[in-house]
C-alpha cells in the first residue's frame, strides 16, 4: 500500500491553466518535479507557482519525476506519449486528465513496465487563484491500471478530496454528463438571457437580471437536489402556463422551442416522481407536441 511519505514526485507535460492549476493544487501532497511545455514561458510561470522547475528536455523531466501528467489538449495526448516513451523508466507512473479518454491511450506502457491512467477533476477551472478553492470543494474520477488507481487514490485521500473509479468504457458517457452539468449549463442561460431581451425590457437590465435568479436556483439545486429545487408550472402541473409559454415561444428560433420542450419533459418527469399521485400526461402530451393527435 502507498503511503502518503512514498507519494512520487509529479511533473506535468502541458503548464496551461489545467495543468498549472493542478499541480499548485497537488503540491499540497506531494512534491511537484516541475513542467515542460511548448511554451517555455508558460513552464517558468508554473515552475514559480508550483517551486518546481521548467524542464527542456523530456528526458530530464521523466527522470526528476515518479509521476507524470500530461496536460495537454486532448488531441496531442498520443503525440505526447510517443515522444515520451523512449525516456520511460519502469514503475513510472504516466496519467492524463481527459475526462472522455481512457488510459488505452498510452498504447504499450503496460510491456514497458509504465502504470498508466487518467485522473480527472469534476471542476472547471480558470488558471486563476480561485481554481485553489474550487479543486478543494471538487470530486475526482480516476481510471488506470491496479497501481495507478492506488496511487491516484493515496494522493486524493490526503487532499481530503472525494472521489470514485471509473471504467474506461465510460468514460465518454461520464463526459457527456459532465457536460450537461457544466457547459450546457451556459448554453440555457444563454437562452435565458435572450429570451429576457426578447420581451423588450432594456438591455443592460435584460443582461443582468436573470442572474440572481440563476445563481439562486443553482444554489438550492445543490443543495437539496433537482427534485427538492424544481420550481415553477411543471413542478406544479400548471397545463395552462405552459401552453402560453409554447404560444408566445413561437416566433423564438427553433433550437430555442425544441430545448424548452427538451428540458421541461426532463422537469416533469421530475415532477412526477415528486407527485407520483397526480396524472400530468396532458402535460407530457403538450410538451411532445402529441395535442393535437
Amino acid at each position: 500500500m502507498i503511503q502518503n511519505q512514498d507519494l512520487p514526485r509529479v511533473g506535468f507535460i502541458g503548464a496551461g491553466k489545467a495543468g498549472r492549476s493542478l499541480g499548485c493544487y497537488l503540491a499540497g501532497a506531494a512534491a511537484v518535479s516541475g513542467y515542460l511545455s511548448q511554451n517555455p514561458a508558460s513552464a517558468e510561470a508554473a515552475a514559480r507557482a508550483t517551486g518546481s522547475l521548467a524542464f527542456t528536455e523530456l528526458s530530464a523531466l521523466a527522470a526528476a519525476s515518479g509521476l507524470i501528467l500530461v496536460t495537454t489538449p486532448d488531441d496531442r495526448i498520443a503525440d505526447v506519449w510517443e515522444t515520451l516513451r523512449p525516456h520511460l523508466q519502469n514503475g513510472l507512473f504516466v496519467g492524463h486528465l481527459s475526462g472522455s479518454l481512457g488510459s488505452e491511450i498510452f498504447a504499450g506502457a503496460a510491456e514497458a513496465g509504465v502504470h498508466p491512467g487518467s485522473l480527472h477533476p469534476l471542476a472547471s477551472l480558470t488558471g486563476g487563484e480561485a481554481d485553489q478553492q474550487t479543486l478543494h470543494a471538487a470530486y475526482f474520477t480516476i481510471e488506470g491500471d491496479a497501481a495507478f488507481r492506488e496511487l491516484a487514490g493515496t494522493l486524493l485521500t490526503a487532499l481530503g478530496n472525494p472521489f470514485a473509479p471509473i471504467a474506461a468504457h465510460e468514460k465518454v458517457l461520464y463526459h457527456a454528463a459532465c457536460t450537461v452539468s457544466s457547459n450546457l449549463i451556459a448554453a440555457a442561460a444563454q437562452m435565458g438571457a435572450e429570451l429576457f431581451r426578447s420581451c423588450g425590457l432594456p438591455e443592460d437590465f435584460a443582461e443582468r437580471a436573470w442572474r440572481p435568479l440563476f445563481l439562486g436556483a443553482a444554489e438550492n439545486i445543490a443543495a437539496e437536489g433537482p427534485m427538492a429545487a424544481l420550481t415553477g408550472p411543471i413542478e406544479r402541473g400548471d397545463l395552462k402556463v405552459i401552453e402560453k409559454h409554447l404560444a408566445a415561444l413561437q416566433n423564438a428560433p427553433a433550437e430555442t422551442q425544441d430545448a424548452y420542450r427538451a428540458l421541461s419533459l426532463i422537469a416533469a418527469k421530475i415532477a412526477k416522481e415528486r407527485h407520483p399521485e397526480r396524472n400530468d400526461t396532458g402535460i407530457t402530451s403538450l410538451l411532445r407536441g402529441e395535442e393535437s393527435k
